[in-house]
């Protein structure tokens, strides 16, 4: 059986009318077919065809499980509501040009999608305070916007607390350290906090990347955000001498007390989650 090799748009109807008519018509003039976005919507694909997906976040994780092992590829748009998927597959931020990027490219690559507890995540999974303030950009900021973000980290210090958690890697023993923060991404360069925090180049090579925050002391944060801060990212991870990482395919993290994390924006409480990296879905690269 031939592939179909049909190029199939599905848009959130509302972003999509929002475009210049113009987009609008690239869009579906350059699509075999438009479908609109429905949480139980039957798309009858087959393989070999490419799904152009121009959705918000909470759209593309239902959809990519629908997708996934139909053999078809995927292009993403980027969309108002796709924060986390534009950063988290380095998307083009304007929906004409990673559109036509999409649409073009030649080859489409076998992806890994990570899953905490079977749901997907886009971008990262974060526990702790103070992951907002390594992710943001303080690339381009001045010398009084940075020493602005200095102080409010500073205020932030008393809402950082060491707690214990197990970790549980593959098949190996279950081990138990106090921390303040975790960050667990699928790529060591797919969210704004693991560009800064590591140097391993975007890679498909069926592991999640977990970092584990383990300062001896508020002192050490301190000096760590500062260098960061201050001197820029030339300083890559020696700031942080109190970083662990470890890269595996299944991870379980778990605490005897509930606590509170952050799955792409959305706040969440659990004692134990189960991580881990899923294939089958071929991305077509940005």
């Amino acid at each position: 059986m031939e592939n179909s090799n049909k190029k199939i748009l599905i848009y959130d109807a509302e972003a999509f009318n929002a475009l210049k008519k113009s987009v609008q018509t690239l869009f579906t003039e350059s699509t075999d077919r438009q479908i609109p976005f429905l949480e139980n919507l039957s798309m009858n694909l087959d393989e070999g065809d490419t799904c152009i997906l121009f959705l918000s976040d909470d759209q593309l994780r239902i959809t990519i499980k629908e997708i996934t092992n139909t053999g078809c590829n995927i292009g993403l748009v980027s969309h108002p509501k796709s924060s986390n998927a534009t950063n988290g597959f380095n998307l083009n931020k304007d929906p004409e040009k990673s559109f036509s990027e999409a649409l073009e490219s030649e080859r489409a690559i076998e992806s890994d999608l990570l899953l905490c507890n079977d749901e997907i995540v886009l971008n990262y999974f974060a526990v702790g305070e103070i992951m907002s303030f390594l992710s943001a950009n303080g690339k381009k900021a001045n010398i009084f916007r940075k020493t602005k973000r200095f102080f409010q980290f500073a205020r932030k210090l008393k809402n950082i607390r060491a707690s214990l958690f197990k970790f549980k890697v593959e098949e190996k023993d279950e081990f138990e350290t106090a921390l303040t923060d975790i960050l667990v991404v699928q790529h060591g360069k797919n969210s704004l906090v693991s560009r800064i925090l590591s140097e391993e180049k975007y890679s498909n090579n069926g592991l999640l990347h977990c970092f584990i925050f383990s300062p001896r002391s508020i002192l050490q944060l301190v000096k760590a955000y500062f260098l960061k801060l201050f001197l820029g990212t030339e300083q890559k991870n020696q700031a942080f001498n109190f970083l662990g990482e470890l890269k595996v395919s299944e991870l379980k993290i778990s605490s005897n007390n509930e606590f509170n994390y952050d799955v792409d924006g959305r706040i969440q409480t659990s004692c134990e989650l189960n991580f881990r990296i899923e294939k089958g879905v071929k991305i077509i690269p940005a």
